[in-house]
């Protein structure tokens, strides 16, 4: 499930219709879609070298070596590629690169590339596969060979000799997948590469799907031919069969394939990575994904031992714990929230006790990596509160704990090899990305990119930016949320609002860091008079196990009780007109938006639902039965919080937008709950989008978009 559609998207081009209100200090939606007024500078493919001391970057289509220290540049490694760069890999040696380029996407991670390999001294790229379309090209570390998968199958190919090996033969759509994962390991466990070279690069370790047995799912695609054709891919719902999943490794001397024999059942096997000392680590899940095994194997004979489990009385969240860091040959990092918060723990892989490195009431987001030679451990968490996020650096033994930035707002990192240095990006509300390199106390060098352009022009817009806030509900419960005012803004006046919501397991749209063209849409609204807010209900992220997963077996209740309580509140604010609270929300947004209101009629004007789940049987296993268990588990939860059961109650404007394409929230979503309004005698507004997905978006389509959810808003709220 999309965190935050808005955001995962790229930017796409549109036709030129004046809608906003013009003037020097305006946002309007030209400048925002057609114009990208508000596209913030970056750094394009930023890599850290080997050396610790250097780091590469796209430039001009080739790549270009700095300085950590300095800033200052240190020369070209390539000549200009022939073809647009989108992606580089560099071998262990730093000798061997390999390029991507004209990308054409298949589902969120996945995409078709044309790959290049530049050898070792060479000028002039070397086509990978004969320059035909393969997924996931990947160099092992002495850059001798590349692997690929086409056709469903697993090649290897000299980078030397541009000898090509076929590892798999056994293929087929719509049944086997060798290295690349099905669509919902893909959306679900955040993969899109299903192998992963050992460090010595003489063996490769892949995944193999059987997916025979999931059931299909088919769309049609229109496209403008006489016959619409239908898109048919295997999709796993809600108590339905998994791809049947095994792990193998190919040993490229001998070129034979040796199978890897787990000694428990599993239902999911969503994570392998490779020991320094060339074992295999393997993760698998239960169905219910409240039961993690850690296995270590032997690749020559297949052998696995369990090293470490979590369990769960919930669930498991993979994604947030398994960055696996090897402090020792006997010793690995990963979260854990055994404690009730994510927290950095040691394992044994003797299967020891594993010991708490960080404690206390708030979590660790993200965990850099530990620098051996300093004996100092580098993360980012929410010490400062759920809001924000810093980056500390602590000891093994959990003392000695540092604070390495200071400004309120949002802070991430890429350190150096070495942990000399790390290029820090930074983002509060209203203030776009700034990246600046710092030393490892946290001192800053120099200012990469300050954006200065777009913050000159967020700061001459009309208007004020986000504001922090927070309240207690009717049942006790403290919430988070901002709110954006409008221009000119008195709090003798009565303001119509318009809320956003994603409200999702683990989210959080509440949080002090720059929100991209959200934001400037949001301004957008505040200079036609609207308040804009965003509140993190229960079942958000940042402040622990208990919030997070209290919506487990009911999601929709506590979330869409908590916006309701939110537009109470606001309600009874003196600036706040109560009868023209509206909400807005995308995907899971989206699910809520339409339960808000239907379910809280009483409490809301108008809703804007894009792409939302409907009821959570139409959605896939591995997501639904996470937080929600089975039909078996829990057979009376999938329909209680569907908004198809609430249509009878809708008073307010509602507008329902979906793609027929949506190979994500599919399009029977919409079509249900619009079955369900018009058997109700409900009016409501509803816009379809052929044949585009989950994002909508391309060509004009985005421009289109929020052309037609400002016009509806304006209208009705």
């Amino acid at each position: 499930m999309c965190r935050n559609i808005l955001l995962s998207v790229a930017f796409w081009g549109c036709i030129f219709i004046a809608l906003s209100v013009t003037g020097q200090n305006q946002v309007t939606l030209e400048d925002l879609w057609i114009k990208y007024e508000y596209l913030p500078a970056g750094i394009d493919e930023f890599q850290p070298l080997k050396d610790g001391e250097h780091y590469a970057e796209v430039r001009e289509n080739r790549l270009e070596k700095f300085s950590f220290k300095t800033g200052k540049s240190a020369g070209f490694l390539t000549p200009q590629m022939p073809f647009e760069i989108q992606s580089y890999q560099l071998d262990g040696q730093e000798e061997n690169i390999l390029f991507t380029s004209d990308s054409r996407p298949i589902y969120r991670h996945s995409r078709q590339v044309k790959a290049w390999i530049l050898p070792k001294g060479k000028n002039q790229p070397l086509a990978l596969a004969e320059s035909h379309w393969v997924m996931e090209p990947g160099l092992n570390a002495l850059g001798t060979w590349c692997a690929f998968v086409k056709d469903h199958n697993l090649f290897i190919q000299n980078t030397q000799s541009l000898e090509i090996k076929q590892i798999t033969r056994d293929g087929k759509p719509q049944e086997i997948l060798n290295g690349i994962p099905d669509w919902v390991y893909e959306e679900e466990f955040s993969m899109s590469r299903a192998y992963a070279w050992s460090p010595s690069g003489e063996m490769l370790a892949y995944l193999r799907f059987d997916e025979s047995a999931v059931p299909s799912y088919s769309m049609p695609v229109y496209k403008g031919q006489l016959y619409p054709q239908n898109q048919i891919f295997k999709y796993p719902k809600v108590g339905e069969a998994n791809s049947r999943v095994t792990l193998n490794v190919y040993h490229v001397g001998l070129n034979k394939t040796q199978g890897v024999l787990l000694p428990d059942p599993y239902e999911y096997l969503p994570r392998i990575t490779w020991l320094p000392d060339g074992r295999l680590m393997v993760a698998t899940l239960n169905r219910l994904q409240n039961h993690l095994r850690i296995y270590v194997a032997d690749p020559h004979t297949g052998r696995a031992t369990q090293v470490a489990e979590m369990r769960s009385p919930r669930y498991v969240e993979l994604e947030k714990i398994w960055h696996p860091i090897f402090i020792s040959k006997d010793a690995f990092l990963l979260l854990s929230e055994q404690s009730g918060f994510f927290h950095i723990w040691s394992y044994s892989l003797n299967a020891n006790t594993p010991r708490q490195i960080t404690s206390g009431n708030w979590e660790v987001t993200k965990v850099y990596g530990y620098d051996e030679k300093s004996g100092y451990l580098y993360y980012q968490s929410t010490q400062e509160g759920p809001t924000e996020r810093h980056i500390y650096k602590i000891r093994l033994n959990g003392r000695d704990g540092q604070k390495l930035t200071h400004e309120p707002g949002t802070h991430d990192a890429d350190f150096s090899a070495g942990f000399q240095y790390f290029m820090k990006s930074y983002s509060a509300l209203g203030v776009p990305p700034v990246y600046s390199c710092h030393d490892n106390t946290g001192r800053m060098l120099y200012m990469k990119e300050d954006n200065a352009v777009l913050r000159t022009k967020l700061q001459n817009l009309d208007g004020s930016g986000p504001e922090l806030f927070s309240f207690t509900t009717s049942e006790g419960v403290n919430l988070n949320g901002w709110m954006i005012k409008p221009v000119n803004f008195s709090p003798s006046k009565k303001y119509p609002v318009l809320m956003f919501v994603y409200g999702g397991p683990g989210s959080q749209t509440a949080g002090n860091d720059f929100d991209g063209f959200n934001y400037i849409w949001f301004r957008l609204l505040a200079q036609k008079g609207y308040l804009v807010v965003s509140v993190d209900g229960r079942g958000t992220g940042g402040r622990g196990y208990e919030f997070r997963t209290c919506t487990y077996g009911r999601l929709g209740d506590l979330e869409s009780t908590d916006q309701a309580e939110a537009a109470r509140w606001l309600a009874r604010q003196s600036y706040v007109d109560p009868g023209r609270i509206g909400i807005f929300g995308w995907s899971y947004g989206g699910y809520l938006a339409s339960l808000c209101i239907t379910r809280w009629a009483d409490v809301f004007k108008a809703a804007v639902a894009v792409a939302p789940v409907t009821n959570w049987k139409f959605y896939d296993n591995i997501y639904t039965e996470r937080y929600m268990g089975t039909l078996e588990t829990n057979p009376e939860g999938f329909d209680k919080e569907s908004p198809i059961r609430y249509a009878k109650n809708l008073k307010g404007a509602f507008l329902l937008i979906h793609g027929t394409a949506d190979d994500n929230v599919h399009f029977q979503n919409a079509a249900e709950l619009a079955s369900a309004l018009v058997a109700e005698g409900k009016q409501f507004d509803m816009f379809v989008y052929p044949d585009k997905n989950h994002g909508i978006y391309g060509g004009l389509t985005r421009y289109h978009l929020f052309t037609k959810i400002t016009q509806f808003i304006l209208n009705n709220l």
